[in-house]
């Protein structure tokens, strides 16, 4: 039988967990999250194509761009970043399975406190950024690939049309997502109603999201954030919230933990 008779193989979406370290929890943390949870709360789930995680020390954090109209309870707060990527039918399938599984965990003690949700949530994939230069990388492979840096950005969806990106830095990739119904909530996450770190909030109550994949970490610079974060709202027809650099992390390896601080 052909691969397409048997499974589908697509990008329909993305899970993003971003969340804030607790000091001096960072390196049981990275012991959690690297050897269990990455798999027990992420890759194993259903139709979970891939997964990557990063980091922010703080010089990225300190450089992040943070518009005045961001609503963003700690737009600074962020150093661990993980992203799934879902295939055919992974928004319904993965989301129907980790709210019961994270209650599993938990119940069998496998879950960790010290640590603040930052952004948890699940979104669909719109399109990917064409511009000059850009990375021949497919974007089902791009959590496979190696590269060495994320730039994240969120806007608001704006009236304006998309235009193409002329500025972006050379072999990167450029993914949209929109938001997608339905991922988690704070009974899933066992938080209080209302508490933030969820959804990216936004006055529309909707938030466009872009990842940049970079061939190298990103540079701890205000500046370039803001140049990033601009050229990605342009790029994405949005109104430009907020935009932070993260680097690779390599698996099995531990040598980020300490610049996680």
């Amino acid at each position: 039988m052909s691969a397409r008779e048997t499974f589908d193989v697509a990008l329909e979406g993305a899970v993003f967990a971003c969340a804030q370290v607790h000091p001096g929890h960072e390196e049981s943390f990275d012991h959690w999250y690297g050897l269990d949870h990455f798999y027990s709360g992420g890759v194993l789930g259903p139709a979970v194509l891939s997964g990557k995680r990063w980091f922010a020390d703080r010089k990225l954090r300190e450089s992040r761009f943070v518009s005045d109209d961001c609503l963003h309870h700690d737009p600074r707060a962020g150093n661990h970043l993980a992203a799934y990527w879902l295939t055919t039918g992974g928004l319904d399938g993965f989301f129907s399975w980790v709210r019961p599984q994270l209650a599993v965990l938990r119940a069998e003690g496998r879950m960790f406190e010290a640590r603040s949700h930052v952004i948890v949530d699940g979104y669909r994939a719109a399109r990917v950024l064409a511009h000059s230069g850009s990375s021949p990388v497919h974007p089902i492979v791009a959590l496979d690939h190696g590269f060495g840096g994320l730039f994240v950005s969120y806007g608001e969806p704006a009236s304006a049309a998309p235009v193409l990106a002329e500025t972006l830095p050379q072999r990167s990739l450029g993914i949209v997502f929109a938001p997608a119904a339905g991922s988690l909530d704070n009974d899933a996450v066992q938080t209080p109603p209302g508490t933030p770190g969820l959804a990216f909030p936004t006055a529309s109550g909707a938030a466009v999201m872009t990842m940049l994949f970079l061939p190298a970490r990103p540079p701890s610079d205000i500046a370039w954030s803001r140049r990033i974060a601009l050229e990605l709202a342009r790029a994405s027809g949005t109104t430009p919230l907020w935009g932070a650099g993260f680097s690779a992390i390599e698996p099995g390896s531990s040598s980020h933990v300490a610049r996680m601080g």
